[in-house]
Order: C-alpha cells, then sequence, then structure tokens
C-alpha cells in the first residue's frame, strides 16, 4: 500500500511538472527518496529500521501533499529529509543483514568443505574464500570509519549545526553505505562460489562409492584368506570402518570421507597382505602333506590300480610340477600364485584318489564276479550230480502203466530241452507236445527251460 502511495506521488510530481513547467517541482529528490525508500522496504527491515523506514515513508509523504499547494521549496526538504532517512534506515540495517549474509556464506563454506571442495572443486572454493576475506576487509574499513553516536543522532533527528556539517555527515553516511554494498556484493559472490563449489564436488560422491567398493571387495578377499582368523578384531574395526564411510559419503561428508579412504586403503592393504601371506603358507603346507599322502596310496594300491594306472602316473608327475611352482612362487613372495598352484595339487590328488578309489571298486567287484561265478560252478556240478542220482532212483520198471518209454537227457549242442525232445520222432514228433513229459515228470524238473544230461525223463503215451 505504502509503495503504491509512493508511485502516485510522483505521479503527481510528473503532473505539476508538465503544466507548471515554470515552477521548480522537486522531483529529483522525490524520486531519489522514493527509490531509496523502495530499497531498504526490499531488505525487510525489522527493529530500529523499520521505524526509520516509515519514518522516511511519512516525510515523502507530506512532501508529496506539498505539491498541490506550490510548497515546493518544503516539499523538496521534506524529500531530502525522506531520501535521507532512508539512506539511514539502510545503514541500521547493514550490520545485521550482513551478519546474516556472512551465516549464510559460512554454510555453504561448510558444505563445500565438508564435501572436500578444496580438492575437488578448488578454483570455486578459493574464489569463494578470497570473496569472503575482500569482504572482511572492506567490514574492517567501515569498523574505523563508522558513523560516532552523536553522527547518528543528527541524521535520526535532523538537528545540524551548520549546512558545512550536514554535508560532512552525509557525505560520511554514502561513503559507509557504499562499503557495506560492495561487502554484501562481495558475500554474494561468496556464497555463489561457495554453492558452485558444494555442487560441484557432489558430482564426485559416484567416484567414492565406487574407491570404496573397490577397497570393500578387497577387504572381502583379505576375509576369503582367513583374516578372521588372524586379526579379528582389526577385521572387525575395518568392517564398522566401511560402514562409517559409507554414510559419511551418502550425506556429503566427502572430505572426512577421503581422509578415512586413505586410511581404509592403508589397513586394508596391510590386512590383506597378512593374510594371504599366511593363507598362502597355509595352503602350501596342506598341498604338500596331500600329495605325501597321496603318493603313498598310490603306491600302496599300485597292483590293482589296473588301466587307470597310466592316467594316476600322469597326474603325479602334474602334481609334482604344480607343487614345486608353489614352493617357488611362495619363496618369490607370489602368494595369489602360490594359492593357485596350491590348490591345484589338491584337486589333483583328488582326482588320483578318486581314481584309487575305482580301482578299489572294479578290483573288489571282479574277485567278487569270479567268486560267484566259481560257487555257480560248483552248485551247478552238485545239482547235475543230484540229478542222474535222482533219475537212477526214479528210473520206471518196464511194467508201470501209461509209460511210453524212458528218455536220457543227451549232452548236446544246442542243449537238450521239452521243446526238443518233444519234437524227436521216436517220441512225439511234435514238439508242442513237451507239456505231456513235464507233467510227467515234475518231480524231477523244477523248471521247464531247465534239464539236465544225464536225467533220465518219462515219456509219457
Amino acid at each position: 500500500m505504502k509503495t503504491h502511495f509512493l508511485k502516485l506521488g510522483l505521479l503527481v510530481a510528473l503532473i505539476f511538472i508538465i503544466f507548471n513547467c515554470s515552477k521548480p517541482v522537486p522531483t529529483q529528490e522525490l524520486v531519489k527518496a522514493r527509490q531509496s525508500i523502495e530499497e531498504l522496504q526490499n531488505r525487510n527491515p525489522q527493529g530500529k529500521s523499520k521505524e526509520i523506514l516509515d519514518r522516511a515513508i511519512q516525510e515523502l509523504k507530506s512532501a508529496h501533499e506539498k505539491l498541490p499547494e506550490e510548497d515546493y521549496d518544503v516539499s523538496k526538504k521534506k524529500a531530502e529529509t525522506s531520501y535521507q532517512l532512508a539512506r539511514f534506515g539502510t545503514l541500521e540495517w547493514y550490520p545485521a543483514g550482513i551478519e546474516n549474509l556472512k551465516k549464510a556464506y559460512q554454510e555453504k563454506f561448510s558444505l563445500a568443505d565438508s564435501a572436500n571442495a578444496e580438492i575437488l572443486a578448488k578454483e570455486d572454493f578459493e574464489s569463494s574464500k578470497s570473496f569472503s576475506n575482500e569482504a572482511e576487509q572492506i567490514l574492517g574499513q567501515i569498523e574505523q570509519n563508522k558513523l560516532q553516536p552523536e553522527e547518528s543522532s543528527k541524521i535520526e533527528n535532523q538537528n545540524y549545526n551548520s549546512e558545512d556539517e550536514k554535508n560532512k555527515i552525509l557525505t560520511k553516511l554514502e561513503a559507509i553505505l557504499m562499503l557495506y554494498n560492495s561487502a554484501e556484493d562481495k558475500y554474494n559472490k561468496a556464497i555463489k562460489s561457495a554453492t558452485i563449489a558444494y555442487e560441484t564436488s557432489l558430482t564426485y560422491k559416484n567416484e567414492y562409492f565406487n574407491q570404496l567398493k573397490s577397497l570393500e571387495s578387497k577387504f572381502n578377499q583379505a576375509k576369503q584368506y582367513n583374516a578372521e582368523k588372524y586379526e579379528p578384531e582389526k577385521t572387525a574395526l575395518i568392517q564398522q570402518r566401511i560402514s562409517e564411510v559409507n554414510k559419511q559419503i551418502d550425506e556429503n561428508q566427502l572430505k572426512l570421507a577421503y581422509k578415512n579412504l586413505e586410511e581404509l586403503r592403508n589397513d586394508i592393504n596391510g590386512l590383506y597382505a597378512l593374510a594371504i601371506s599366511k593363507y598362502s603358507q597355509e595352503k602350501l603346507k596342506e598341498a604338500e602333506s596331500t600329495f605325501q599322502k597321496t603318493s603313498g596310496n598310490v603306491d600302496k594300491n599300485k597292483n590293482i590300480l589296473g588301466q587307470n594306472a597310466s592316467k594316476i602316473n600322469e597326474l603325479m608327475v602334474s602334481g609334482k610340477e604344480a607343487l614345486n611352482t608353489a614352493k617357488t612362487d611362495y619363496a618369490s613372495e607370489n602368494y595369489e600364485s602360490t594359492i593357485k598352484y596350491s590348490e591345484e595339487v589338491l584337486k589333483i590328488c583328488g582326482v588320483i584318489n578318486d581314481l584309487i578309489d575305482q580301482s578299489n571298486v572294479a578290483y573288489k567287484r571282479n574277485l567278487a564276479l569270479e567268486e560267484q561265478k566259481r560257487r555257480e560252478e560248483e552248485q551247478k556240478k552238485k545239482e547235475q550230480e543230484l540229478a542222474e542220482e535222482q533219475a537212477k532212483k526214479e528210473q520206471p520198471t518196464p511194467s508201470e502203466e501209461n509209460i511210453k518209454l524212458i528218455y536220457t537227457v543227451k549232452k548236446t549242442k544246442p542243449a537238450e530241452c521239452l521243446w526238443r525232445i518233444a519234437g524227436k520222432k521216436e517220441i512225439y514228433n511234435n514238439p508242442k507236445e513237451w507239456k505231456k513229459i513235464y507233467e510227467a515228470n515234475k518231480d524231477q524238473i523244477k523248471n521247464p527251460n531247465l534239464i539236465y544230461p544225464g536225467q533220465n525223463l518219462k515219456i509219457p503215451k
């Protein structure tokens, strides 16, 4: 509302200029006062600065009210007073305003510093500090040349002793305001540079995450090499610090993260070196012991290796070569290669032992088959003897009824069977009649598909 009034007053002044060009309307003074008031209003003044602003607005309003009365001298004086009060109000605003700017800068600078802008965005970071230092220097000049209490009182109360004194004080006021304006500009530039530095630094977050991921990968390798067994406390501490650094990066604390990444890198490399050296030593010992046991196993079972003997011998040679390579690499502190060849030895030994087991199984199976064959032959012989004996006991007398004849099973190739016997001319001349023979001889034929040479079979009529 007050701004609207000021613009309306300026319009009235312009109308007076157009229709009353011969009279000295104080347009310049009115415009200057209005501009100074608007400048102060835009700063959102509080407290005493606000009180002075209200007085300046009232004076400008009074100046406009004098225009219709053509009391231009009074209007001019009030416009000048309004201008001086607005400028003095601006001076009253500046200390708190600059302090707020300074705090804003410090917050931005702190964020940029935490984000490691000193390294990641050095140019903007240094520019920010430079602008801040220049602002501080300007504030130092203001402190040395500030208005004295009595001078401030004269501006506020408009009670100068002379025109010369007034001009000196107002000149000093403008000089101080110019310095404040310059300091304000420097702080704004410092804030802008700090903001750019901060935002630039954040573009490196993913790179920091990748560095941490790489370190974590090496740490996990150290754990695979039993780091927790060799250095349990240090391993636990590093695990905790990895989580902390991850959080620092996530929260844009890149400066702290950068420092901790370097420390982590050294600690993890140290843990990795320790773990892999001890792990490779243990693997080499395991490979040596296993190869020795496997070699003994080969010697112990060399007589039963059979067709696997040649392959096992080749594998023993390969295992020996891998073991020698592992020993050489360990002596050269080439631990990764030591582990690789030690594991190759263990793998080869595993294959050899599997082949020995297979050979043992095959050998035992062959023994079992031979034993089974022997037993079957013995059983078959016994059954044949029993059948012959039984046949002799059961051989029928010529007086038995319904018996056509007694047929003695012969040893032929192919072997005789009920089908072939029934097909003989002297028997039935029909192989399909074999069941008659089977039915008549069930007492000695348990399986119609199995008869033995020497058996005496009754042939029904």
